[in-house]
């Protein structure tokens, strides 16, 4: 069972993905039907819960995607090819971080911009030991040095509880991980033959 009790955060200091939240509230249609901005109103919450805990936080926000993604930031925000071809910038999904960053000045809250994907600049901060763990629910964040990542954050009084992986654990249970197929996706001209086993 890897859910735990939200306390188990208390103390500790978090990076988080600021994307990930964005993207889960706008998604959920039961919460966009009562209220204007979700992402917001998630936003707020969340971040009141945590500090009420004694966590503390920062946000990382995503910067150009790569040439990767490219194709799903395509589906995602239903853009030509040659607009991709040209920034590469996730246009629809940044004005709804903007207007969360808004708020997280408001209320104090620490941010930075990454070059790149924040989950892979959130991972950074874990493994250098600038934060305790990664707050997302992004799996890539352990291909990206990540020791320790929070995900299925849930905040209600009713079940307070978050799911809570650590590559120490999954080296002692696993010893190996296979490959995905996600992985050969993002490099496809790996050999076949070369996607075995990789060590944890």
């Amino acid at each position: 069972d890897f859910y735990v009790p939200l306390h188990r955060l208390a103390g500790r200091t978090l990076a988080v993905d600021l994307s990930g939240w964005v993207c889960q509230a706008i998604k959920a249609k039961s919460l966009a039907q009562k209220v204007q901005k979700p992402h917001l109103r998630n936003l707020f919450f969340r971040v009141s819960t945590l500090y009420r805990l004694g966590a503390s936080l920062v946000f990382v926000i995503d910067g150009e995607a790569t040439q990767l993604k490219w194709g799903t930031l395509d589906k995602r925000e239903g853009r030509g090819e040659e607009r991709r071809r040209r920034t590469g910038r996730r246009t629809i999904l940044q004005s709804y971080v903007n207007e969360c960053c808004n708020l997280l000045d408001s209320l104090g809250v620490p941010y930075i911009r990454s070059k790149g994907e924040a989950e892979a600049l959130c991972s950074i901060l874990n493994y250098t030991g600038m934060a305790d763990g990664v707050l997302t629910n992004d799996s890539d964040s352990f291909l990206y040095g990540a020791t320790t990542v929070y995900r299925d954050l849930h905040t209600t009084e009713r079940s307070p509880t978050v799911e809570c992986y650590t590559m120490k654990a999954i080296h002692e249970k696993l010893g190996t991980v296979f490959l995905a197929y996600r992985y050969h996706t993002f490099a496809p001209n790996i050999p076949h033959s070369r996607l075995h086993l990789l060590p944890c």
